[in-house]
């Protein structure tokens, strides 16, 4: 009985609530000026191109949403909310409220998008980039306002809560510092990608700690005399509920981002040999987001003096799994190992090196898990996958050929001339081959690519939907220039940088690429043309 009774007073106090803040002229006024300058920013703001659903939503979160959560805020600080049910509704009605302003964004959006001639909506996008990127965090900090407002009033609860949750996302990047969490990178080829379960483990951490927020604002409100009765067992169960939950989810977030360790190097305190040849098997699983790297690289001694022992570091997140060659192994790192060869390589001598590694992704550093292995637009580099040999300042040119097996759907590109492509046992396969290039700075590309070349203008390797789009950009940019353009999801910010398209002939001219340009997907929708 009590239990229904509460509910029906938590739904009657949304309703009133809601009713309340819609007489409110100064409520009508913030979302009027938050949708005017959103308005501005479509009409006159948006780089040249495509009205791109995600470019809309960027603009959103830039433009719109400080007002949807300033409208928030006006409504947490009303007035102090009396008894746990009245602040829980309170806290639902300004997130409902938040989550309506956003919908109107996105209605002016598409819109925006239908009155340009734009079909490529994106409902999905839409919906999960507005309530899972945008709204969840604001219920965040509707209850992190509540608890301010209980200790310290409405005045230091906007002025507090709005500092906190702009300060800790503009200075961190960890999730569990970042206030409220998620906003993380979506990608048209991938979605979320590898960095769904880590922002649905963020919000709901950060959901645990709203709940020790609501639970902190009901003891503290005023009556301040009466907080040794506001401390109930049932008060305390849902407290330590929460920091339980929290703090699992804090756990997992920490297990499965090791702080950024870096791919272990040899040591440069005696001469090393440099690779000269490379011939490589790469297997590669992009649903499963596994590698498999099997090869023969031939070493040869720079240096004038001889060699008596190599040491190999194993890049992250490779994983050994066989090294032959002829010597014998004496000492055995996390990340490294050290042979002994029989016999001392002499200077200008070469050496054959077998290997098989293998990617193990919950071995790599947070910073670098966006890249790699993904269901569509696999991304590495040689130096990722086979072992390190030396100070990587000693690489010189070598010979690369590398053959590559996909997914049946799916196309690989690598540096070099495509020698060979064929199908095998459901699976696509490519052989490559390179000359005079820095191996181990070389890009290896799978993706489910359309491909076109016209005449003597670059070959592109795009998204479907893009692909026209970036084969407009590269005749512009590159001119006869005969480079290959790859399109790459938006998990690596490097390549979401203007410069690979001001001087896009020098950039894949460069040894290491030979040829090939990796362009971001948020190049083809924001400031590709600038």
């Amino acid at each position: 009985m009590n239990a229904r009774r509460a509910s029906r007073n938590f739904r009657r106090a949304v309703r009133l609530d809601l009713r309340r803040l819609a007489r409110r002229k100064l409520a009508w006024l913030l979302f009027a000026l938050g949708l005017g300058q959103l308005l501005g920013r479509l009409l006159f703001g948006l780089p040249e191109g495509s009205p791109a659903t995600r470019v809309l939503l960027d603009a959103i979160r830039v433009d719109f949403l400080p007002a949807a959560a300033l409208l928030m805020l006006l409504c947490m600080t009303r007035r102090p909310a009396v008894g746990g049910v009245r602040l829980a509704a309170r806290t639902l009605s300004a997130t409902l409220v938040a989550l309506a302003c956003l919908g109107a964004a996105a209605l002016a959006a598409i819109g925006f998008q239908l009155a340009r001639g734009y079909a490529e909506l994106q409902p999905a996008l839409y919906a999960h980039g507005l309530v899972f990127n945008l709204g969840w965090p604001l219920l965040h900090l509707a209850a992190l306002a509540a608890c301010l407002h209980a200790a310290a009033g409405a005045w230091p609860a906007m002025l507090g809560a709005s500092a906190l949750f702009v300060g800790a996302r503009l200075a961190f990047e960890h999730p569990l510092l970042r206030f409220g969490a998620p906003v993380g990178p979506w990608s048209s080829m991938n979605g979320y990608g590898p960095f769904l379960a880590e922002h649905v483990a963020a919000g709901f951490f950060w959901t645990a700690v709203g709940a020790l927020l609501l639970i902190a604002a009901h003891v503290l409100r005023p009556p301040r005399g009466r907080i040794r009765e506001r401390c109930t067992r049932q008060v305390g169960a849902a407290a330590w509920t929460a920091f339980v939950l929290a703090a699992a989810f804090a756990a997992w977030l920490v297990n499965h981002q090791p702080p950024g360790a870096v791919a272990a190097r040899a040591a440069a305190d005696a001469p090393q040999p440099a690779y000269a040849r490379f011939d490589l098997q790469v297997e590669l699983f992009p649903e499963a987001r596994e590698l498999t790297c099997r090869g023969v690289a031939i070493v040869v001694n720079p240096h004038a003096v001889a060699i008596p022992s190599i040491r190999f570091a194993f890049p992250q997140p490779m994983a050994l799994v066989s090294l032959s060659l002829t010597g014998a192994q004496e000492a055995q790192g996390e990340r490294s190992a050290t042979y002994r060869l029989n016999r001392p390589l002499e200077p200008a001598e070469t050496l054959r090196i077998e290997f098989q590694l293998d990617w193990r992704r919950e071995d790599l550093p947070r910073e670098r898990r966006g890249a790699g292995v993904l269901a569509n637009g696999t991304f590495v580099t040689i130096g990722q996958i086979v072992p390190a040999v030396g100070p990587r300042e000693d690489a010189a040119p070598a010979l690369l050929r590398v053959r590559i097996g996909t997914a049946l759907d799916q196309t690989a590109v690598a540096p070099g001339t495509l020698t060979r492509r064929w199908k095998e046992n459901l699976r696509s396969y490519f052989e490559y081959e390179a000359e005079g290039v820095f191996a181990l700075d070389a890009p290896v590309f799978s993706g489910r690519y359309a491909m076109t070349r016209r005449g003597e203008d670059p070959e592109i390797y795009a998204h479907p939907p893009h692909l026209e789009r970036l084969a407009a950009i590269a005749q512009r940019r590159s001119g006869k220039a005969a480079t290959r353009w790859v399109e790459v999801p938006d998990y690596h910010p490097i390549f979401a940088r203007p410069w690979p398209l001001r001087d896009a002939h020098a950039v894949a001219a460069h040894p290491a690429r030979a040829g090939l340009l990796p362009v971001s997907e948020r190049l083809l929708t924001t400031s590709m043309d600038q």
